[in-house]
């Protein structure tokens, strides 16, 4: 008929002449073939039907009936290709005077390909009246301009972008299954030291890496926003077109290193690092755990230039091949790899960043330096005595590590956040898996793994106990809690986008670890916790010197944090992923030197302390290809604000607050990982550049210590500690 367009639309994959539709297989799938030809596969010229369930008053199953042509030859052939559970959407459209579109959708269900109706809009006049799914729910509203485009007579011809959207549709739905694969395998992996492979998880998803999916992406994203319509039927606006462009460019990225990444996890896996006090060799995984637990000086130093003998001999020139990869491959998109984690970042000014951080960091200076030589003298050392080894124990002092034992931590994770009015059962046991099991070739690193948001989050703890572990713990669940209060129902904002927002609030909540206030709520907990009869081991309790020791630690490593993401890793990396340098003040007209001595230049400025030789081998390992770095680096600086917005809104106790629970879900939580720089400056009215909430986080803290234990001698002469840096 003259008034109906009805038919599969073509897409810009390209046909692969080996994926010809035989015969047999569509039949397979329940389809029925009328081979004009006998030639026995699917062509042009021969009929199909397809088993179709229509979603309709009478509930009838009945086939589909239509003839193969050129343009929808190539179409069924991608169709009964695809995996279980995909949809493809096709439509059929009757330009009568009460225009009608039917939303159709391809589905394989046990082993069957179906065809069903999901939608259908009718349009009289401006007025919209859609059936979804059953015709007893059917809502009348104004058309979009979208829907309004659907009927122009010459539709086929303006709204070229349905077949895009269309195919972006088919793309999500088979990246939110690979994605949830793949994290299932990384989870194994990582929990158990198994050696799964993700290369055959992409089998049956080849059609995600056509050179065609950018530019279909491409004219999408240009079609909506040269009509500003954000296409609201669909739901996909600029925004979520523009994170699954970037996500596409890092999965792509992501297989293309996948030999890369194999051997990598070979070598960290195999037990080759000899230990002389254990008798036999470790792994690298389980020589950083050692290294997290080891409380003698000397050997952690041993340790240290063990890892580096073998970064140096076996891991670094295994990185250096996939960096060789990652910055020739992304050319394809982008002019330097920087270019590209900047943008898929959602990074305004990264320079910005940096000055900004160099700044605060000069106002600090004289804060960093006492801190630091008063955590050194704690542990018999003086600053320039300092070793990269050093840090942990001066972050996290030996002498308060028996004030948090391993078998507290999940008992305060559970206190903390019921606390806050999360519900226990409902929040974290019905979605959230949590692995503290220790596992000698386990991951020490804590990590949420975000499988099936948000009904399936999980995360991995190597419990050690101590102040660090506490903060990593309460860290990791924040993100666990992000996922699994996720309310929208986009996938594209439940999982792309950039992790400032994540790590903000996961940041703000690991560092109440080292708020005075927060650490006497501890102290309350362990009281009772001792009470308890059932105990037969009392934990110490924390007295008021100790408190102030470790919030003098944690104002250390707040300020250790800044210089070293917002300043060296992100002044570092910059310089490594723009491949056009490495130059001491970073001017184009001074002569480039070798990285590793550019590595550290500028790390040794950023700790005040000297490194050694077998630090420098970590010039390589020490850059983060996802770029992380700025993630971290944006939290740092938003967590102290978000803090102080939670004291004006909910309570200066805000962390024993129960009205917490119901401000993060209603403010942050439900937007899954979307926020970006400009909508939280928007919303909240925070800016990445500002470090002054910061500044007054460590004032106050550094003031609190001094009312808990007396300050501290400024330089040698008797004096506050607080006066002598803050006058």
């Amino acid at each position: 008929m003259d008034n109906q367009s009805f038919g599969l639309w073509t897409s810009p994959i390209t046909k692969n002449p080996s994926h010809e539709l035989s015969v047999a297989k569509a039949e397979k799938h329940g389809a029925t073939v009328h081979d004009v030809d006998c030639n026995g596969f699917v062509n042009v010229g021969d009929t199909i039907a397809i088993p179709t369930f229509h979603r309709n008053s009478s509930y009838q199953r009945r086939p589909f009936v239509f003839s193969v042509t050129e343009q929808n030859e190539r179409e069924l052939s991608l169709i009964f290709s695809s995996p279980p559970g995909f949809r493809v959407r096709r439509h059929f459209r009757d330009r009568g005077d009460t225009k009608q579109w039917m939303h159709y959708s391809y589905q394989f269900t046990r082993g069957q390909l179906e065809f069903d109706q999901v939608q259908t809009l009718t349009m009289i006049g401006s007025a919209c009246r859609v059936f979804e799914n059953d015709v007893n729910n059917v809502q009348d509203r104004p058309c979009t301009p979208f829907e309004k485009s659907l009927f122009r007579t010459n539709a086929d011809d303006e709204v070229p972008f349905i077949t895009e959207r269309l195919i972006v549709e088919r793309h999500m739905a088979a990246v939110e299954e690979l994605e949830r694969l793949q994290q299932e395998i990384r989870w194994t992996n990582d929990t158990e030291g198994r050696d799964l492979d993700l290369e055959p998880t992409y089998r049956g998803y080849e059609f995600l890496f056509s050179d065609d999916v950018i530019p279909t992406i491409d004219a999408l994203i240009q079609h909506v926003e040269q009509s500003g319509d954000s296409d609201e039927t669909a739901g996909l606006g600029v925004k979520e077109l523009q994170f699954y462009r970037q996500y596409l460019i890092a999965m792509w990225l992501e297989r293309g290193v996948g030999a890369y990444e194999d051997r990598i996890k070979d070598v960290l896996n195999e037990d080759r690092i000899p230990i002389s006090w254990l008798d036999r060799k470790v792994c690298a995984h389980e020589l950083g755990q050692l290294l997290a637990s080891e409380q003698s000086g000397d050997r952690r130093q041993e340790l240290l230039k063990l890892r580096a003998q073998f970064q140096r001999e076996v891991y670094n020139p295994l990185l250096l091949e996939r960096e060789g990869f990652y910055t020739e491959a992304v050319q394809k998109f982008y002019p330097s790899y920087f270019d590209f984690v900047v943008s898929a970042k959602n990074v305004a000014d990264p320079n910005g960043i940096i000055d900004s951080a160099k700044a605060f960091s000069e106002r600090t200076d004289s804060i960093y330096q006492q801190l630091l030589a008063h955590r050194a003298k704690g542990i018999g050392k003086t600053v320039e005595e300092l070793r990269w080894s050093d840090l942990g124990v001066l972050f996290d002092p030996l002498s308060s590590r028996k004030f948090f034992p391993a078998e507290l931590m999940v008992p305060f994770m559970r206190y903390t956040f019921e606390g806050m009015g999360f519900t226990f059962d409902e929040d974290l046991n019905q979605a959230i898996l949590i692995n503290d099991f220790p596992h000698p070739r386990k991951d020490p690193n804590p990590k949420t793994y975000p499988v099936s948001v948000p009904d399936d989050v999980r995360f991995t703890i190597m419990p050690h106990g101590g102040m660090s572990d506490f903060n990593a713990m309460l860290h990791e669940m924040t993100h666990a809690l992000h996922y699994t209060n996720v309310s929208t129902q986009q996938w594209a904002l439940k999982y792309l986008g950039d992790r400032m927002a994540l790590e903000t609030y996961a940041v703000m909540i690991g560092h109440l670890m080292c708020d005075p206030d927060f650490l006497m709520h501890y102290r309350d907990f362990v009281h009772a916790w001792n009470s308890q009869g059932a105990v037969e081991k009392k934990v110490p309790e924390l007295a008021d010197k100790d408190i102030a020791e470790i919030v003098r630690a944690g104002a250390l490593r707040k300020l250790y944090m800044v210089r070293r993401y917002n300043v060296g890793k992100m002044q570092y990396e910059r310089a490594v992923m723009r491949g056009d340098g490495y130059r001491l003040n970073d001017s184009p007209t001074e002569p480039s030197i070798g990285r590793r001595t550019y590595y550290g230049h500028v790390f040794e400025g950023v700790y005040g302390f000297p490194l050694e030789e077998e630090d420098l081998d970590r010039y390589v390992s020490d850059v983060s290809p996802d770029f992380v770095t700025v993630d971290y680096a944006r939290a740092f600086t938003l967590a102290p604000h978000f803090s102080e917005l939670l004291s004006r809104d909910v309570g200066s106790d805000w962390y024993v607050n129960p009205d917490t629970a119901d401000f993060l879900r209603t403010w942050c939580f439900q937007w899954g990982t979307s926020d970006t720089e400009a909508e939280y400056a928007d919303r909240f009215g925070m800016s990445v550049t500002d470090n002054s909430a910061l500044f007054r986080e460590i004032q106050s803290n550094l003031r609190r210590a001094d009312e808990l234990a007396g300050p501290l001698p400024s330089d040698g002469t008797d004096g506050g500690f607080f006066d002598f840096l803050f006058k």
